[in-house]
Formats: C-alpha cells, structure tokens, sequence
C-alpha cells in the first residue's frame, strides 16, 4: 500500500512530539519558548520560495489618513505622518529593491489597485499582462474587500502557484488589515514575517502590541535585518 505524505510548516512546532527540545526535554521547549515571549530562531527557510507582501500601501491610507486622523487629533496625525515619510516608505522601497535584484515574488494588496503610492509602484516590467505565457510574472496587485486578504482575494492562490511558503509582511494599518492578514496565513501553516519598521499604525501603542504579539507567535525581523540578512540562513534552528 503506498503512504501519502502531507508536509506543511509547523506553526506550533514547540508542541510537536519530534521537535528537538521536546525530544531532549519533554515540554521543556514549548516553556522556554512561552516564557521568554518571542521565537529566536526558524525551523528552515528557503528564500527562494519567499515573498514580500505589501498591504494597502495606497493614498487612502498612506496620504489621506493624516488628514483624517488630525480632525481628531493633531499631534496623532503628525506622528504617523512623520513615520510613514520617514521610515515605512523609505525601507519599503529599499525591502522592494532587495526582492526585485534577487527576483523574488512582490504582491500589493489594496482596496484601490489604481491608488498604490508611487513611491512604491509595481514594476511594470515584473507584473503579470495579457501575454503571460511569454514571461512568468513577478509582481501581482490583488484587489481585497476584508481585512484579512485571504478571505477575499486570490492571495493564497497566488501563493501556493508559485510555490510560496514564507512570506513577508508589510504595510498598513498594522494593527488592521496586516494582523488579520498575517493571522490568516499563519493559520495556513505559511511561515510569516512581520517587518517592524515597514508597518504603520493609526497609533503608535497599537503597531506595538501587534509587534509584541508577533514577535511571541511568529517571527519578527526589521527592514535592516532582511536586507542585511539574506539569504536568511542565520535565523535557521540549529542543528
């Protein structure tokens, strides 16, 4: 009788029976883990089945918020004025540049597919056309209508069809849209990044709750890191 295989990533690998502490020390790994409050290490990583997710980058959130925001509270809407303009666009763009020159796959999420900041447009020479069978695209821009992506998007289509198993996050609002997206592919067992200084939040204390409980859950990186980094074979589990 032939044996079928399902392989996935272990989400909860500090649980599983054949994880490495536990084999050594019975449950000793899932503690360490939880007392300590954040994951130091990956279990494996492949960067070339990685991808950087960008979510809801757009004018809406990214140029008209501050507005918005101010009607409320003045000081509030210049702080993340202040952190969009100076540190997520900016390390957005050089996050795009390292995934461009290695050629890894790019995907915009948004509510407005013609409103992406042009600071951070899709690279036309990447993106999928009419003509796809002549060059695989590389880029996609996906239209949502949810917070979490996958619940209306074709985002984990585009995923699993090529061959995606990381993926990284950035975007807005970080305690919004990208927590629930990160939520969403978590739960189906992809390994997910959050990138601290690539995310932005309507208020400051909510990007860092989110941050916290990522940095417990999943696997928290700043752009710096990634860059620095890659191809990430540092951040693997040792042997």
């Amino acid at each position: 009788m032939s044996q079928h295989v399902s392989c996935m990533f272990d989400n909860t690998r500090f649980f599983h029976a054949k994880s490495k502490s536990t084999r050594e020390s019975g449950w000793r790994g899932w503690v360490e883990i939880t007392c300590r409050g954040e994951r130091r290490s990956l279990p494996h990583i492949d960067a070339n089945r990685s991808a950087l997710v960008i979510i809801d980058m757009q004018r809406e959130c990214c140029v008209e918020w501050p507005t918005a925001i101010g009607e409320y509270d003045e000081e509030l809407a210049q702080v993340f004025q202040r952190r969009m303009e100076q540190i997520v666009i900016p390390n957005t763009q050089r996050l795009l540049k390292l995934f461009r020159e290695k050629d890894l796959l790019v995907i915009y999420l948004t509510l407005d597919v013609d409103g992406i900041i042009s600071q951070i447009a899709p690279n036309p020479e990447r993106l999928g056309h009419s003509n796809w069978w002549e060059r695989e695209a590389r880029e996609f821009v996906l239209a949502k209508y949810s917070s979490g992506a996958f619940a209306t998007s074709a985002l984990d289509n585009v995923l699993r069809e090529n061959d995606i198993a990381t993926v990284f996050f950035v975007g807005v609002d970080t305690c919004g849209c990208v927590d629930a997206t990160i939520t969403e592919a978590y739960d189906r067992c992809y390994q997910t990044i959050l990138i601290d200084d690539a995310c932005c939040s309507s208020r400051p204390e909510l990007h860092d709750a989110v941050v916290k409980i990522w940095t417990y859950k999943g696997f928290v990186r700043s752009s710096d890191q990634v860059i620095r980094e890659y191809p990430w074979n540092g951040w693997v589990e040792a042997k």
